[in-house]
C-alpha cells in the first residue's frame, strides 16, 4: 500500500481497511458453505455481526497486524471447509503452506493455526472407527450372466487413501501439512536479520518468567475470564448478541459430529486457549480478534438452525414474541455504535486515540468508509 499510494498514515491504515473488506467477503463465503439452502442467510448474518463489531471497526481504521491475521485465518478456514470432503496431496500441502504464510506475518498467528488444525486433525481419528450401516446384499438372478471382474491395479497413493488404511492416510495427511509448512518456514529463518529473529525467539520463550510470584494457572484462568468479558463488551455493540456468542460457543459441542461446525469451533477454541496461555500476564482485547469471525459464523449458523426447527417446538408463538423483543433491544443498542466503537478503541489499546489533537493522524474518511 505504501509503494502504490505513498508513504502516509492514510495509505498505511487503508491497508487494514482493504483487508477488512476482503475478510467480510470470506466470512460470507464460509457461511454459505454450511448449508446449500440457507447458507446465504448464515453468511449474511455473520457478515452483519462482523461489520458491526466495535473492536473490528476500530482495527479496520488503524495500521496493525490483526487484520492481516484475520484475513489469513479466514483464507485457511474457507479452503478447509470448502475441501472438507475431498482427499488429495495438494489439499494438505496447501494447508501447511497457508500456515507458513501466517508465520511470515506473525509467529503467534501461525501457532494458533497449528493448534487449531492439529485439534481438528486429531478429531478426525474419532470418525475413523465409525462404521457404515449394514446393507443387505442384493440377490442375484441365477439366469443372468455375471459380468466379468475388472482387475484394477492400485498404486501406493490409492492404497493409502483407501478405506482400509484410514490410519495410514491420516498420518500421511499430517506429514503433508508439515511438508507444506517447512519450505517457507526455513526460507524465513535463512534470510536476515538473523540476530533480530533469534532475539525475538528467545524473548518469546522468556516472557512470563521475570516475575517469580506469577502463577501460570491463575493467570490462565484470569485471561479466559478477561476474554470472555471482552466478547460481551467489545466484540458486539449489544449485550444480547454477546450472550448469544457465548451460548453458541457452548452449543457447538452438541454438534461435534458435523465436521464444518467442528472445524470452525476448534479453530476458535484453539485461538482462545492459546492467547489465554501466552498473554496470561498481558491481556489485551485485540488478541482475540483474529478468530472473532469464527464465533460470528457459529452464532449465525445456530440462529438459522433455530428458525428451521422453530415450528416443531411447543408454544412456538411465544418464541416469536421473545425474538421480536430481542430484535427491538438490539436495534436500540445499534444507535450508539459509533460512540461505542470509539470507547472500545480507547480501551483496547489503553490510549486515547480519538481526540482532537490526533485527528490529523486518524483520517475521519476511513471510519466513514467502514
Amino acid at each position: 500500500f505504501l509503494l502504490f499510494f505513498g508513504f502516509s498514515y492514510a495509505a498505511a491504515r487503508s491497508s487494514s481497511l482493504f483487508l477488512f473488506f476482503l475478510s467480510s467477503i470470506l466470512t460470507f463465503l464460509i457461511g454459505r458453505e454450511f448449508s446449500k439452502e440457507k447458507g446465504w442467510l448464515i453468511g449474511l448474518i455473520s457478515v452483519l455481526l462482523f461489520l458491526t463489531s466495535p473492536i473490528l471497526l476500530h482495527l479496520a481504521t488503524v495500521n496493525m497486524q490483526e487484520m492481516l491475521g484475520i484475513f489469513i485465518l479466514l483464507v485457511l478456514g474457507y479452503y478447509m471447509i470448502k475441501s472438507i470432503s475431498t482427499e488429495s496431496i495438494g489439499k494438505y500441502l496447501i494447508i501447511g503452506f497457508l500456515i507458513s504464510v501466517a508465520y511470515w506475518s506473525k509467529s503467534n498467528f501461525a501457532l494458533q493455526l497449528i493448534f487449531g488444525v492439529g485439534l481438528f486433525q486429531l478429531s478426525l481419528l474419532w470418525n475413523r472407527d465409525q462404521k457404515t450401516p449394514n446393507v443387505e446384499p442384493v440377490k442375484q438372478n441365477k439366469y443372468v450372466k455375471k459380468p466379468a471382474k475388472v482387475v484394477v491395479k492400485k498404486d501406493f497413493l490409492s492404497l493409502v487413501f483407501s478405506n482400509d488404511n484410514k490410519l495410514i492416510a491420516w498420518t500421511v495427511n499430517n506429514l503433508l501439512i508439515i511438508a507444506g509448512f517447512i519450505p517457507l518456514f526455513i526460507f524465513w529463518w535463512a534470510t536476515p536479520p538473523f540476530e533480530r529473529k533469534y532475539g525475538l525467539g528467545v524473548l518469546f520463550r522468556a516472557q512470563g518468567m521475570s516475575d517469580p510470584s506469577f502463577s501460570p494457572i491463575a493467570g490462565f484462568i484470569k485471561a479466559l475470564a478477561f476474554y470472555t468479558q471482552s466478547l460481551l463488551s467489545s466484540y458486539t455493540f449489544s449485550l444480547w448478541l454477546g450472550l448469544g456468542l457465548l451460548l453458541s460457543l457452548l452449543v457447538s459441542f452438541w454438534f461435534f459430529k458435523k465436521k464444518k461446525v467442528r472445524l470452525i469451533s476448534l479453530l476458535f477454541w484453539a485461538n482462545l486457549l492459546f492467547i489465554g496461555y501466552i498473554s496470561s500476564n498481558n491481556n489485551q482485547e485485540r488478541y482475540l480478534s483474529t478468530a472473532s469471525p469464527l464465533i460470528f459464523l457459529l452464532l449465525a449458523y445456530f440462529i438459522v438452525l433455530l428458525f428451521e426447527r422453530w415450528k416443531s417446538f411447543k408454544l412456538a408463538s411465544i418464541y416469536y414474541v421473545i425474538f421480536a423483543l430481542l430484535l427491538i433491544l438490539i436495534s436500540h443498542d445499534s444507535l450508539g455504535l459509533t460512540r461505542y466503537t470509539k470507547e472500545v478503541a480507547n480501551r483496547s489499546i489503553m490510549f486515547v486515540i480519538y481526540k482532537e489533537s490526533l485527528n490529523k493522524f486518524s483520517p475521519p474518511f476511513l471510519f466513514g468508509l467502514v
